[in-house]
Parts: structure tokens; C-alpha cells; sequence
């Protein structure tokens, strides 16, 4: 009812009805009450759209240790929801999916407020609409950029946004950035969802298209057909563009471009991108006009003050903890924290650090006498570094385990969370041989020591807390000590050999129980063979064995006689039936390209022996 008097609002049919009776002042009031009943709906609409995105996001999250966050199915009622399923968004990439993430309390409030005023404040004749907001690894970007769309969502301001993660196949993916802000902005305002709904119509295979056919498609020509406006300026954000995958480069710099064209297609329409200032990325805004893009870099704000009151908080939880504060009822004292603060550099990723290897110690007061015992480093990330090498160092001597088993569980964890962090059966799975005797409590211990480094999300899946630590033990100028070192080529080539291993084993017509093949994947018969796929390590493994490869070094006779046994033992129709049940089989196209790749570069392509001798 409302939408269909907003209809008539919008063609002026009650002004013009009313104009026949009424004074030329009650005209003046009808037009007046036209204009706020118009922006009320809107305004109902927008807040409708908000609660529909907290149910919509809640779907995307599953207690199932692998489940695509690729939104597949909503809840169909009608044709305009059949068409916006196209868009296949990205549940996992809204805001609200890592509650933990957002800015402490009462920190940061200088930025939020100086961000919420640029997102929400009208465009002037001097303005740009599109911020980038840079800063080094550790600096709280995403946390900024958390509690600026909850901001920006209470007044009803947020378009859309979209969080990247470097460790998530789909987050990580340029193609499906675009799509997944369309179907948001979509959900937000309804002139423009049904703009898209006619586009949509005449389109297929949108995520398959470039990010530059899908910002003209999706967004641009939609907003070129809506005549009218929000009564709010709108924002669209997009976070850790730096960690958009590099294995589609040529997409990854479309869709910087696509954004900048973005922000220039509205007046009441902002973009804001948030990551670090790597190369790829700032080549690309050197281009853009000074006049339509602002930049700021967060490592020049003064956050020594939220840096003191976040660790204040968290160690007075670490005193409660370990019972300190019976003994020292002010532990660790204001004096001490802010030495603690004078280390930091002004890197929240440096007091999480302390705050997390202060946590898990046995022993408190000592640790923390050891960090302040460390040489101030000034700059960078050395101070960090120093953390990361304590921290692999007291889990290597707690465990009394040899360095190289050490090596390969972690070693494990950073090459697989590359594509799809996993829980500790799935990586033990991969990482278990005659050889390392890798076990699950091995794996969980080692998992523990290193708490402040690493952390298990909502479904159990190991993750890393943040991509410098990854840096650090994976580069050879980090100065992390060799002891510790991963060789991702190493790394890679390991869990791609074990990947081939466990489907060379257990590839099999019909692995997962299909009760028929006659009727679609999708249908619900098929939930039971599906869920248990899900669950089963083989899952991992014939989706991103390919992936591992792309990144693996020779690997030796054993990699090569793997993919021979896989392409000559009948075991390519049983794996492309598991991608077919788990709807990944695209993933097949990249793996034969990985290959063919590989096998080039390695010069062990398989040829045939032909027999030279003719028979008579």
C-alpha cells in the first residue's frame, strides 16, 4: 500500500487532484506533505532494507566447517527475487559477519566522527565523492571500517559495503564484489532494485563477467533510468581492497576503476575504499583526477590515547585471568602501559599482539617484563616483528618439538588459509605421513601455543589473525629467523601432493552415496550426499588441489606420477561428480590450466613411449 501511494505521490496525482480545491497556500501544504510523505517511505523502505540485510546475512552462516558463502538460495516468493538470486551476493562479506572486529568502545571517535560527517554531509561545489582511506597492516582499518557502516546503517545511510578477506576463496574474488553491492544497494533502495530488476531480465552469467561490465550493467545504466533521489547521501564502502586475490590481476584493477566510476555517478552517491597502499592499487588512483578523489592515511592519526584505553581494558581482563589482582590490584599499572603504548607505534596490531601473548602466558607479570625489557624500535613494522619471533620462540620451547615438524604444521595452515582456512581433522588429514606422524593432538597443541597469532573462528576453521605475521615468516628480509621460516613454494607443493594423494585413494564413482543421477544437485533429495561431501576432507581437495599446484614448486617424481595416476586411472569422472555435487565445477578449468602450466614450466609433461618398430 505505501509503495503504491508513493506511486502516486511520485507522478504528482494527489497534488494535482487537490490543486482544484484548495487556496494557492494549501496547495503550498499539500506539495509540502507530498515531499515528507515521500521521504518517509523512503526513509520505511531503507529501514524494511536493513532488517531484510541482517536476515539475509544471518543465512550465509552455517555451523558446517566448509560451507560456500556464495548465498544460493533465499527465500523465492517472487519473479523480482528469482532475478536478484543472479547476483549470487556474498554473505560473508557484509559487516556484521565478524562481530568481534569493530572498534572498542569509546576508541577511535575522532575518525569515526570525522568519516560519518564526509559519508553523510551533501556534496559541495568543492567536495569529492570518492575517499580512499589508506594505512599500514595493523593500523585498525577494518575495525574502523566495521563501525562506520554500523554507523552509517543506524541512520540509514549505508548503500552497501563489502569486507575483502585474502583468506576467503569468495571474499577474495574481484568478480564478485560488484554483484554483491548491486544486490545490497538493491535492498536498500527500492527505485534502484527495480532499475536492476529489469536489467537482470536480459543478463546471465553476471559473476562471470569483467568488474567493468558488471559497474556499467548492475549499477550505472539502473541509476541512469531512476529520475529520482534518496533523501540521504549514500555510501558505498569496500574494505582490504589489498588483499583482492593477485591471481586475477587484470580484474582486480577493473574493479579499482569501476568503483572510482562509481563514485562519480550520482550527486547523493559516495564511495569509500579502505587497505593498504600497495603498488597495484595506488598506480591505479595516481590516476584519478585530485579534484574527484580525497586520500587519507590512518598511520598520521594520533592513536596513542585508544591504544592506552584498549589496553587498559584488555590487560585488566588478563589480571582478573591469571589472579594478579590479588597481588597487585592495579596490575599492570598506568606507567607501564604507557610504555606499552610508547612501543607500539601506533599499531593496534602490536597491543593485540601483547595483549594475546600476555593472555596465554602462564606466567604474566614475566612476559610482560620481557616485552618492555625489548630496544624501542622506531618505524615500520619491526616492533611487531619482535612479537611474532618472541612468540614462535616460546611456542617452539613449550612444545619441545623439532623446528622442521614445527615448520610444516604452520606451514600447513598459511597454505591452505590461502584458499579456505580449515578445521584441525582436515589439515591433519593433508598433513599426516609415515614420516611426520602429524596427529590431531600435535596439530592442537601447537595450535594453542601460538594463540596469539593464530585464533579459530565461529566453525572451528584455524585462521591468522592478521597478514603480517604471514609476511613475516614467509619473507627473507622480515629478519624471522630461518628456524622458523615457511617456504610457501615448499608448502605448497606438500598439501598439493597431499591432496592428489587423498583423491587418487578415495576418488570413486558415487563416493558420497547419490541415491540417482537423473534429477538436479539442488534438489532436496540430494541434501544428504551433499552435506556429507561438505564435511569430507575430499571436498578441499578437489576443489584446490589445482590451486596449490598454481603455486607449488617441481615437487619431484611424486607430484608428477600423482596427476598421471589422476588423468590415467579413471578418477577424472568421479572428481568432476564431487565438484558437480558441491557446485564448484569451474573450479575444474582453473585446475587443467594449473596443470598444463606446471607441467610446462617443469618440463615433466607425461609422453607416451611410441614403438618406433613397424610390424612388416
Amino acid at each position: 500500500m505505501a509503495i503504491k501511494i508513493d506511486h502516486c505521490a511520485d507522478r504528482w496525482f494527489v497534488v494535482r487532484a487537490l490543486k482544484a480545491f484548495y487556496s494557492l497556500q494549501a496547495q503550498e501544504e499539500v506539495e509540502e506533505f507530498s515531499r515528507r510523505f515521500k521521504a518517509a517511505s523512503e526513509k520505511l523502505d531503507r529501514a524494511l532494507a536493513a532488517e531484510s540485510r541482517k536476515i539475509v546475512s544471518s543465512l550465509g552462516t552455517s555451523p558446517a566447517w566448509y560451507n560456500s558463502a556464495v548465498v544460493n538460495t533465499w527465500p523465492l516468493l517472487t519473479e523480482e527475487d528469482m532475478l536478484m538470486n543472479k547476483l549470487k551476493p556474498i554473505s560473508s562479506s557484509d559487516y556484521r559477519y565478524e562481530e568481534a572486529r569493530f572498534c572498542m568502545k569509546d576508541t577511535r571517535v575522532s575518525v569515526l566522527n570525522r568519516l560519518v560527517s564526509w559519508c553523510v554531509t551533501p556534496l559541495q561545489d568543492h567536495g569529492t565523492r570518492l575517499l580512499w582511506l589508506c594505512g599500514m597492516a595493523g593500523v585498525g582499518k577494518s575495525a574502523i571500517a566495521r563501525s562506520l557502516c554500523k554507523s552509517l546503517d543506524e541512520e540509514q545511510c549505508l548503500a552497501a559495503s563489502f569486507f575483502l578477506r585474502y583468506d576467503d576463496h569468495d571474499r577474495s574474488n574481484p568478480r564478485l564484489v560488484i554483484p554483491t553491492l548491486a544486490f545490497r544497494f538493491a535492498m536498500c533502495w527500492e527505485p534502484y532494485r527495480q532499475a536492476l530488476i529489469g536489467v537482470l531480465r536480459n543478463i546471465s552469467e553476471v559473476t562471470a563477467k569483467s568488474p567493468t561490465e558488471q559497474v556499467t550493467h548492475l549499477i550505472l545504466e539502473p541509476l541512469r533510468t531512476v529520475l529520482s533521489s534518496p533523501d540521504v547521501v549514500l555510501t558505498i564502502l569496500v574494505d582490504a581492497l589489498d588483499e583482492c586475490s593477485t591471481a586475477d590481476e587484470m580484474s582486480r584493477e577493473m574493479l579499482i576503476k569501476a568503483l572510482c566510476a562509481l563514485s562519480q555517478s550520482k550527486p547523493w552517491l559516495k564511495v569509500l575504499i579502505l587497505g593498504r597502499p600497495d603498488d597495484n592499487i595506488t598506480m591505479v588512483l595516481d590516476d584519478v583526477d585530485n579534484l574527484c578523489l580525497t586520500q587519507q592515511d590512518l598511520f598520521d592519526e594520533d592513536a596513542a590515547s585508544d591504544i592506552s584505553h584498549f589496553l587498559g581494558y584488555r590487560l585488566l581482563g588478563v589480571a582478573k585471568q591469571s589472579r594478579l589482582i590479588k597481588t597487585y590490584p592495579d596490575w599492570p599499572g598506568e606507567a607501564r602501559i604507557m610504555q606499552l603504548v610508547d612501543r607500539s607505534n601506533n599499531l593496534f596490531i602490536w597491543a593485540q599482539t601483547v595483549y594475546e601473548l600476555l593472555r596465554s602466558s602462564t606466567d604474566p607479570e614475566h612476559e610482560l617484563n620481557e616485552i618492555l625489557s625489548y630496544q624501542r624500535i622506531e618505524g615500520g613494522y619491526a616492533s611487531v616483528y619482535q612479537l611474532y619471533r618472541t612468540t614462535l620462540e616460546r611456542a617452539v620451547e613449550q612444545l619441545g618439538q623439532n623446528d622442521r615438524l614445527f615448520r610444516i604444521i604452520l606451514g600447513g595452515i598459511i597454505a591452505t588459509s590461502s584458499f579456505f582456512p580449515l578445521p584441525d581433522n582436515v589439515i591433519v588429514a593433508l598433513l599426516r605421513s609415515p614420516t611426520t606422524k602429524i596427529t590431531n593432538v600435535v596439530f592442537e597443541n601447537q595450535v594453542s601455543r601460538l594463540q596469539a597469532v593464530l585464533y579459530r573462528d565461529g566453525n572451528d576453521r584455524v585462521r591468522v589473525y592478521h597478514l603480517s605475521f604471514i609476511d613475516y615468516v614467509t619473507s627473507t628480509v622480515s629478519g624471522c629467523p630461518e628456524r622458523f621460516r615457511i617456504d610457501l613454494g615448499i608448502a605448497h607443493t606438500e598439501i598439493a601432493i597431499a591432496c592428489l594423494s587423498v583423491m587418487t585413494s578415495s576418488l570413486r564413482f558415487n563416493a558420497f552415496s547419490m541415491t540417482t543421477s537423473s534429477i538436479s544437485n539442488d534438489d532436496p533429495l540430494m541434501s544428504e550426499s551433499r552435506a556429507l561431501a561438505n564435511r569430507d576432507p575430499l571436498r578441499y581437495c578437489c576443489v584446490h588441489w589445482g590451486d596449490h599446484l598454481a603455486h607449488a614448486g617441481p615437487g619431484g617424481t611424486s607430484l608428477r606420477d600423482l596427476i598421471q595416476i589422476l588423468f590415467s586411472n579413471g578418477r577424472v569422472l568421479p572428481w568432476l561428480e564431487v565438484l558437480s555435487l558441491v557446485g564448484e565445477v569451474k573450479s575444474s578449468l582453473s585446475a587443467l590450466e594449473n596443470v598444463i602450466r606446471w607441467c610446462a614450466v617443469c618440463a615433466v609433461l607425461y609422453q607416451p613411449t611410441v614403438d618406433t618398430d613397424v610390424d612388416g
